[in-house]
This record gives C-alpha cells, structure tokens and sequence, in this order.
C-alpha cells in the first residue's frame, strides 16, 4: 500500500471516525479506536516511547509506529482536528507539528 500524499492525509483528519475492518492488517493496533490516521501526519515523529527504527527487508533504517496505540484514539483525534485548523500547524514538518501538538496537549517531554 503505498503512502498517500499529506493533502490526502489531511483530509482523513477531518473525516468521521472510522474502522476499516476490511483493510488486510486490521487491526494493527492493540488499542485501535479509529483508522483515520492509518499513515500518520507525523510520520516520522522519532517520539521513542511511540515507535523506533528498525531495518526494512532491503537493509535500509525505517521508522516503525507498529506499537504506537496513541494517534489511534478518538480524543486524539478531536484535538488534532482543532490543531490542524491553524494554517500555520498544516505547514509544518512533521517532526515539528508532533512537538507542537504535544506541547499544545500539555505533554511535556
């Protein structure tokens, strides 16, 4: 399944909740709640408590979000809703979106 550009991205975001339970690696999350984010708008976020880099069957270092349970949760998914709605927000890279999300959810890491 190849990746989807970030103007499709985008808009899963702001699609109602779902679960394609159809989709060959349903469920691929221990604690999934909604697919909108199926490849994430923070992809690669680096956040080692979420994910890590592994190697791809050609040798090469991927990030891996096989553990990451938290983009999957509906709440999540409200308050990223209200933050994308900045257009400042949408143009950021990912790994600075994530850091500014984050911050805005009040986490501190």
């Amino acid at each position: 399944m190849p990746i989807p550009d970030r103007d499709v991205i985008l808009r899963r975001i702001y699609a109602r909740d779902y679960l394609f339970e159809k989709c060959p690696w349903y469920a691929c999350h221990k604690e999934l709640e909604t697919c909108n984010m199926c490849f994430c708008i923070f992809y690669p976020c680096e956040d080692k408590s979420l994910g890590e880099y592994v190697t791809s069957r050609k040798g090469s270092k991927v990030w891996s979000c096989m553990n990451c349970n938290w983009i999957h949760r509906k709440e999540t998914m409200r308050a990223l809703r209200e933050f994308m709605k900045d257009d400042t927000n949408r143009r950021l890279s990912p790994k600075e979106a994530y850091a500014a999300f984050r911050k805005e959810l009040g986490d501190t890491e």
